[in-house]
């Protein structure tokens, strides 16, 4: 009588495992990551994003990486910014979360395993200067 409900709770698990492999770091707004690694840069496209819009794209920059294009208003004007992460992984989502008005939470994984990467990106715009920052937890 053990033996099968051991088997059972087996199967359960794995079930379970499957559901949550590549959900475990989908917190926020979830996004597909564009593969530009052979086309043409991505141009800001400032009239079709609003405040707190963001979009990941892999690209080749010195080899693989990820360029993470973010959107927020500052001063009532709405600027893009860019960071890169470079990455030989093959990601295919990103998550994002706003943790305060300028800077955002990223979670970029794969849809298909466990590899993800996580950091934080902020950007601020001054006296005609953009700057940007890319943040780890390390």
């Amino acid at each position: 009588m053990k033996k099968p409900i051991m088997v059972i709770t087996g199967a359960c698990l794995i079930v379970i495992t499957g559901c949550f492999t590549g959900k475990l770091f989908a917190q926020g707004t979830v996004t597909d990551i564009k593969d530009l690694r052979n086309s043409p840069k991505p141009q800001d496209d400032l009239p079709n994003h609003k405040n707190h819009d963001v979009e990941v794209y892999r690209v080749i920059q010195t080899g693989s990486a990820y360029n993470i294009a973010f959107y927020r208003k500052e001063n009532d004007t709405l600027r893009c910014y860019h960071v890169f992460w470079g990455e030989k992984k093959k990601l295919d989502k990103a998550a994002y979360e706003w943790v305060n008005d300028s800077t955002a939470s990223i979670h970029l994984y794969s849809s298909r395993s466990r590899k993800n990467v996580a950091f934080k990106v902020s950007g601020s715009w001054s006296a005609n200067n953009k700057s940007t920052s890319l943040i780890t937890d390390d």
